[in-house]
């Protein structure tokens, strides 16, 4: 019975012993199980941060993106509505220039698809002078014609010699009635009377020409000219446009008489004229500085902008 007893006793503690081994067993299981989860929440953690940070930076350049098409369509649609104005304030002066001037100072818009708009369109497109920011846009080219300011052209042409060359020069819009009408010159203190002449309409039409031309300013010069439009050249003294990226501005492109020249560096801003040159020329900014304003005959207006 003893020996029974002992026997006994021996498979119970060998079933504690089994019993305290499983349970531990069981408990590395879970631990090892638990820890496995803990790396995987971890690296799943990780993953989502990359994500997040990937998608944020996605959306954040297609933010930027569209800011900058939206920020461009508004520079376009207010580049377009300052040259609608423009072009209609021109169409309504044209019109009664030509009607009280009899024709013999015109402007005339061009279509897109005439040969001289295609050539004065892309002559301002390509010849811009190198270190500008951007390209140049072209909203429209108009024909001057003025009879009286060609003949004395000719005339200065014929007297003095020289060459003769296409040059761009910059300009506010108010300034351009008086180049239309009278050149960059003015025509002196008669030079309405002789720029209107009689017409059987004035009892009847009113000379809106005459009242335009009494508010526009005369442009200034002596004045810079080159063979690039010089749109947005830092540094240019032919001066960029004024309304900056958004505005419209114009450049006339001119047929410019050049006799004698000085060559200088840099471009003095109030140089005056001398008996020896009526003209400057800075080799390094390409661009020439006249003296004499019947030496220049405006033949197109180019309205431009900055894009």
């Amino acid at each position: 019975s003893d020996r029974a007893a002992r026997r006994r006793r021996l498979l119970s503690r060998r079933s504690q012993v089994a019993c305290m081994v499983r349970r531990a067993v069981a408990r590395a299981r879970i631990a090892a199980a638990d820890a496995d989860d803990a790396g995987r929440d971890e690296a799943t953690r990780e993953r989502l941060k990359e994500l997040c940070i990937r998608y944020y930076n996605l959306t954040r350049a297609k933010i930027l993106g569209l800011d900058q098409k939206v920020s461009s369509a508004l520079s376009v649609l207010s580049s377009s509505l300052s040259y609608a104005r423009h072009a209609r304030d021109l169409s309504s002066f044209s019109l009664s220039l030509g009607l009280f001037t009899r024709s013999t100072v015109t402007l005339t818009r061009l279509p897109a698809s005439h040969p001289q708009s295609v050539r004065c369109s892309r002559a301002a497109r390509e010849n811009v002078k190198k270190g500008s920011e951007g390209t140049v846009r072209v909203w429209g080219v108009w024909k001057v014609e003025n009879r009286p300011l060609l003949s004395r052209f000719q005339d200065e042409c014929a007297s003095r010699g020289g060459k003769v060359k296409g040059l761009f020069t910059s300009l506010d819009f108010v300034h351009l009635p008086r180049l239309i009408a009278y050149g960059f010159g003015g025509g002196g203190d008669d030079a309405e009377d002789k720029a209107f002449l009689p017409t059987p309409y004035e009892a009847k039409v009113p000379n809106r020409a005459r009242e335009t031309l009494r508010d526009s300013p005369l442009p200034p010069f002596p004045r810079n000219f080159s063979r690039c439009s010089t749109v947005g050249v830092s540094g240019s003294s032919s001066s960029a446009p004024p309304g900056g990226s958004g505005g419209v501005t114009f450049l006339s492109l001119c047929r410019v008489l050049i006799t004698r020249v000085a060559v200088v560096r840099p471009m003095p801003a109030d140089a005056p004229a001398s008996p020896e040159h009526d003209a400057c020329y800075d080799a390094e900014m390409e661009e020439y500085r006249l003296y004499d304003p019947g030496k220049v005959l405006p033949e197109f207006l180019i309205g431009v902008s900055r894009e």
